[in-house]
């Protein structure tokens, strides 16, 4: 290149005059999108029932949203619980 700029590199120049290959890049694309649903769908039953054996089967308890501002007291819950039943 020159120290002005103001001409391309031939490298540049010979990709920007090569035709047009949007419709092959467009069919690879497709094809590819064609397979890899093929894919989830043959291999999705395992792939949730993994997912969801491995959330299930977690040691300890599940966690509680509940505010800071709130303290736990297991005595109460207990006694609720069993007014409720």
């Amino acid at each position: 290149m020159n120290d002005n700029n103001s001409s391309a590199s031939p490298r540049f120049n010979s990709a920007a005059t090569s035709p047009p290959r949007s419709s092959e890049i467009q069919a690879r694309l497709d094809e590819s999108m064609r397979r890899m649903a093929k894919s989830f769908q043959e291999n999705e039953p395992s792939l949730t029932q993994s997912k969801y054996r491995d959330l299930l089967s977690r040691q300890g308890n599940a966690m509680d949203l509940k505010p800071d501002f709130v303290q736990e007291n297991p005595t109460e819950r207990l006694w609720k619980a069993a007014k409720f039943r």
